[in-house]
C-alpha cells in the first residue's frame, strides 16, 4: 500500500507539472480520470431504476441547456460547457479543469503537428450513464439473469457514444453527450425489462429485497414422547418394562396388599386392573407395602 501510494502521488505531481504538454500529458490525465470514475461508480449506488431515470432526465436537460441554449445568453456567443471543458480562448496558458478524458484525433493533416486537436469526453458523460449500468449489473446478480441487463445497457452506451462522435464530426461543434446516451440507455433497459416481464421489480428495485419464506410450524416427531405427569391415569401410561419401573402413586401404596389384589381380581374396569397384566408379557413385581404402625 505504501508503494502504491507513492506511485499515485508521483503520477499526480508529474501531471501537475506537465499538464499543458499536449504530446503525452493527456495519458496521465486519462489515467487519473479513469481511476476517479471507477472509484465513484464503486462508491455511489442508486437503489432503484426510478432514481436512475430521474437523475438521467434532469442531467439530460442540464447538459442540453448549457451546450445549446447558453450561446444565446452570453455576449461572446460561446457555450459555457465548451468553455469549461476546453479552457478560456483568451488566456495564454489555456488552463482547463481536469474533468475530461482527452484523446488526440487521428488526423493526417500537417496542421495537426502544430495544433493537435483532441476529442474530449466529460466525466459526467461517463458517471451518469455508468450509474445506470451499475444498477443493471446489481439487478442481474439479484435475479440471476445471466447479466442480460448489464450487457444490453453497456452495448447501448457504446452505441450512444458512437452516435455522439458522429454528430460531433457532422456538426463541427461541441455536443452534449447525454443527449444521445440517456435515450439509448434508458430505452434499452426498459425494453429488456418489458421483454422479461420484470418492469415492476426493475422500476422499484424490489428484486433486492427477496426474503426466503420462513415456516412457523415444525414437523411432528416420529414417535410420541412418554408423558411425565404422574397424575394421569395408569391406563394412559405405556405398558411393559417402563410400567414396571415406574413407582406406584402414594395413595395406592398406602392400601393393603390384599385389598389391591382383591380389587384387581374383582373389578376389571379399575385402573389397576388394566395395568396388572402388561401387554408384552413381563411380570410386574408388587412393591412392598408399609403397614401403619409398623416398621419396614
Amino acid at each position: 500500500m505504501l508503494l502504491l501510494a507513492v506511485f499515485c502521488v508521483a503520477v499526480t505531481v508529474v501531471w501537475g507539472v506537465f499538464r499543458n504538454e499536449d504530446q503525452w500529458a493527456w495519458v496521465l490525465q486519462d489515467v487519473l480520470g479513469i481511476a476517479f470514475c471507477l472509484y465513484m461508480l464503486k462508491t455511489i449506488r442508486l437503489p432503484t431504476f426510478k432514481a436512475c431515470t430521474l437523475l438521467l432526465l434532469v442531467l439530460f436537460v442540464y447538459d442540453v441547456f448549457f451546450v445549446f441554449i447558453t450561446p444565446f445568453l452570453t455576449k461572446s456567443g460561446n457555450s459555457i460547457m465548451v468553455e469549461v471543458a476546453t479552457g478560456p480562448s483568451n488566456s495564454s496558458t489555456h488552463e482547463k479543469l481536469p474533468m475530461v478524458l482527452k484523446v488526440p484525433r487521428l488526423n493526417t493533416s500537417p496542421l495537426s503537428l502544430c495544433d493537435r486537436p483532441f476529442s474530449l469526453l466529460g466525466f459526467g458523460d461517463i458517471l451518469v450513464p455508468g450509474l445506470l449500468v451499475a444498477y443493471c449489473h446489481r439487478f442481474d446478480i439479484q435475479v440471476q439473469s445471466s447479466r442480460i441487463y448489464f450487457v444490453a445497457c453497456t452495448i447501448a452506451y457504446g452505441l450512444g457514444l458512437l452516435v455522439t462522435f458522429v454528430a460531433l464530426v457532422l456538426m463541427q461543434r461541441g455536443q452534449p453527450a447525454l443527449l444521445y446516451l440517456v435515450p439509448c440507455t434508458l430505452m434499452t433497459s426498459c425494453t429488456v425489462a418489458l421483454w422479461r416481464r420484470e418492469l415492476g421489480a426493475f422500476w422499484t428495485g424490489s428484486g433486492f429485497a427477496k426474503d426466503v419464506p420462513q415456516t412457523s410450524w415444525a414437523p411432528a416427531p416420529t414417535s410420541p414422547a412418554p408423558p411425565t405427569d404422574s397424575d394421569d391415569p395408569l391406563s394412559q401410561q405405556p405398558a411393559g418394562e417402563d410400567l414396571a419401573k415406574r413407582p406406584l402413586p402414594a395413595e395406592e401404596a398406602a392400601l393393603p396388599e390384599e385389598a389391591g389384589v382383591a380389587d384387581s381380581a374383582g373389578d376389571h374396569h379399575s385402573p389397576m386392573a388394566s395395568t396388572s397384566s402388561p401387554t408384552n408379557g413381563d411380570q410386574v413385581q408388587p412393591s412392598s407395602v408399609v403397614q401403619p404402625g409398623t416398621s419396614a
